[in-house]
């Protein structure tokens, strides 16, 4: 591959790394009767027609979480790389994180907000960082939803999400205005559903990337598993933070 192909690849898999397959399927409760595509109230970032700015979407998905807590499980996929999946857990009324990142079969980090301090905990190290509830909800989310920012979308319907009217939109293409990246990006599939309060119950992408004449794919689900109450302990290993290195 010429070196300027490989490192717009390097570049493409970048921007879709840390971002958040199948297509959705519903499941129940998705048709009841609903709002029209019309009807609708669209929260911030969205309107009828797509997701105009991905990443007011993101930050009003993130602000729900916070002050509701719920759990978010997430996977990615890249060709060759292998699936990284993650789970977080978000304790809104105590104000604490959890989330653990699996690479293969190995928990690869697991990090724990509680009371100003962000914990991580990773090759058996504990590492400290004085930070906000709303800077800790960020970051373990903020890489999941990335791709939400360099996609265009299309408002497919309506639909109800555990009695909540949300709509379902389906990706349509890579945003052009990144340029070369979409110009090399061979097909793209994928559904965002998210309701009235811009809480976004599920997101899925494939893309396909031409390298050098070689089809690469990556690939991404998120997916909020429960929504609204959530407890969040100590994991064990918080014994050890008295040993933790100082904070960054």
């Amino acid at each position: 591959m010429a070196p300027h192909r490989r490192a717009l690849a390097v570049a493409v898999l970048l921007l879709f790394a840390g971002c958040n397959g199948a297509l959705l399927d519903g499941g129940d409760g998705f048709d009841a009767e609903t709002p029209s595509l019309s009807e609708f109230d669209y929260p911030d970032g969205y309107d009828e027609d797509g997701v105009p700015n991905g990443t007011v979407a993101a930050e009003t998905h993130w602000d729900r979480l916070a002050a509701t807590g719920g759990v978010v499980n997430a996977t990615q996929t890249f060709d060759g790389g292998g699936t990284a999946r993650t789970v977080i857990r978000i304790d809104a009324e105590r104000e604490r994180i959890y989330s653990r990142q699996h690479r293969g079969g190995d928990t690869s980090q697991e990090t724990f907000y509680w009371g100003g301090t962000l914990y991580r905990h990773f090759d058996g190290t504990v590492h400290t960082d004085a930070i906000t509830y709303e800077e800790a909800n960020y970051r373990a989310q903020a890489g999941l939803l990335r791709t939400v920012g360099i996609l265009n979308f299309s408002a497919a319907r309506t639909v109800v999400v555990d009695g909540t009217p949300a709509v379902r939109y389906e990706v349509t293409e890579v945003d052009r205005r990144i340029g070369d990246i979409a110009d090399n990006v061979e097909s793209v599939s994928g559904e965002l559903v998210v309701d009235e309060e811009g809480t976004i119950h599920q997101f899925e992408y494939r893309i396909s990337i031409d390298e050098g004449g070689e089809s690469r794919t990556v690939a991404g689900t998120y997916e909020v598993e429960s929504y609204g109450e959530t407890t969040v302990e100590n994991p064990d290993w918080m014994a050890d933070s008295e040993q933790a290195d100082e904070r960054a």
